[in-house]
């Protein structure tokens, strides 16, 4: 059974459609990144799969039993204590483990994120900040992990570096990823495979080199791209070509008098 199934599934308040009919199965171990403009409906369905609302119309089915965790967008204001603290805070009571397996493998994936373990999670900058919610989300363990723009405020470097350590844990525990992406280019290499949101559907869904060619790419994000090889991996690269028009007008000229 995949770990995750929408059938059909809507969202609407009266007549506004949040998102409508979509239909997504995703098994374990598999990475999945979201992609669509702002307001397509990204939030929404990662709200319907977390459980956070109920849909209007279909199913969300989930795995009896799967731990899942989210990291949302947003700083969560409130968040106190060390970074080790903080990051321990996200373990879940139904995960049975000895308090010293607990301490080293959060001591092992703090290392491994470079996290200072006992700075105070309040002093810390906000690229700084999401790197440690990211740890506490992975220090669940969970069946289920919903990451919503994770590798908003990180350097380059971080985020690759964020994506690069959950497709490890994906690999390693078997999980699930969902991720929603702004950059294509970094969603091609990290997932398996993507779902394409426009105007509040799902409007493709298939591995990198299938979803992500030029009349997809232009009925969804309303851009003329070429599509290149990776020099090194199996991963297609995105590249916008330049429109022949300004797409914001010219500002007006302001006659001297």
């Amino acid at each position: 059974m995949a770990l995750l199934q929408l059938k059909s599934v809507s969202l609407h308040y009266g007549g506004d459609y949040l998102l409508d009919g979509a239909d997504l199965s995703i098994e374990a171990g598999e990475r999945v990144a979201l992609l669509g403009r702002n307001g397509c409906g990204k939030t929404s369905l990662m709200r319907l799969i977390s459980g956070e609302e109920g849909p209007s119309a279909g199913d969300v089915l989930r795995a009896p039993g799967a731990l899942m965790t989210r990291l949302d967008q947003e700083v969560p204001q409130g968040v106190e204590g060390t970074v080790f603290s903080v990051v321990r805070g996200g373990i879940s009571p139904t995960r049975h483990e000895e308090d010293w397996e607990t301490d080293v493998r959060l001591e092992e994936l703090l290392a491994e994120m470079q996290l200072p373990t006992e700075a105070e999670f309040g002093s810390l900058s906000g690229g700084l900040k999401r790197r440690v919610l990211l740890a506490r989300a992975l220090a669940a363990q969970p069946d289920l992990l919903l990451l919503d723009e994770p590798t908003s405020g990180l350097d380059i470097r971080f985020q690759f570096e964020c994506l690069e350590h959950v497709r490890y844990l994906v690999k390693q525990n078997h999980l699930m990823a969902i991720i929603t992406l702004h950059d294509l280019n970094q969603a091609a290499l990290f997932a398996d495979r993507i779902a394409i949101m426009a105007n509040r559907i799902i409007l493709a869904v298939g591995t990198p080199s299938e979803v992500l060619i030029p009349s997809i790419i232009q009925e969804a994000f309303g851009i003329e791209t070429t599509v290149l090889q990776h020099p090194q991996h199996p991963a297609p690269v995105i590249v916008p070509v330049r429109p022949q028009q300004r797409l914001v007008p010219d500002p007006p000229r302001i006659l001297e008098q």
